[in-house]
């Protein structure tokens, strides 16, 4: 009869030393920190596939938006062009009132003392040819004139006198003060 025998490569019981504790610790425990990490960098994975979704459609969105802005662009820049035509607007209205509210203003002074041939007013500047009966009457309007706030200055031009019908004919240019007719218009 034959025996059988056989190969035993392990050693007969052992005591256990500390390596030998670590090893059979690192075997049990190991394939279970294995796995915890796997399942981890799985979940990683699959929320990054979500967040990468995500961040697509909020592209997309970002897109079709940019489509609707650059549709009302037209028409925003119409609206703004609108709000400057109409400050414009408001500004010469504003200056035409001034202006015209001067320039009754020194007609209605000059009434019971000249009689104006011709009256113009350019931009800071009011032109006047006026006749009058007598230089003292002449002197209390300049003085009237040069009492006005928005007067700046007041130059007496030529002065002619017509003793045929006794009349004194002058030519005054009135200096209105900076702003007084309102703003800048172009």
């Amino acid at each position: 009869m034959a025996r059988d025998t056989s190969i035993n490569l392990l050693r007969k019981q052992q005591k256990s030393t500390g390596f030998h504790l670590f090893l059979q610790w690192l075997l049990t425990y190991g394939r279970i920190i294995i796995i915890v990490v796997q399942t981890i960098a799985l979940a990683a994975l699959v929320y990054r596939y979500f967040l990468d979704r995500e961040l697509e459609t909020v592209r997309q969105h970002i897109k079709d938006n940019q489509v609707v802005i650059q549709e009302r662009k037209d028409k925003e820049d119409t609206y703004r062009t609108l709000h400057e035509r109409l400050a414009l607007v408001e500004t010469i209205r504003d200056s035409a009132e001034k202006s015209r509210d001067l320039f009754v203003d020194i007609i209605s002074t000059a009434s019971g003392y000249m009689v104006f041939k011709s009256a113009s007013l350019d931009k800071n500047t009011v032109r006047i040819e006026a006749d009058t009966p007598s230089i003292a009457l002449f002197n209390t309007f300049v003085k009237k004139l040069r009492e006005d706030d928005r007067v700046d200055t007041v130059n007496i031009g030529n002065i002619k006198s017509k003793s045929s019908n006794a009349i004194i004919t002058v030519d005054l240019t009135v200096s209105v003060k900076k702003g007084a007719l309102g703003g800048e218009v172009l």
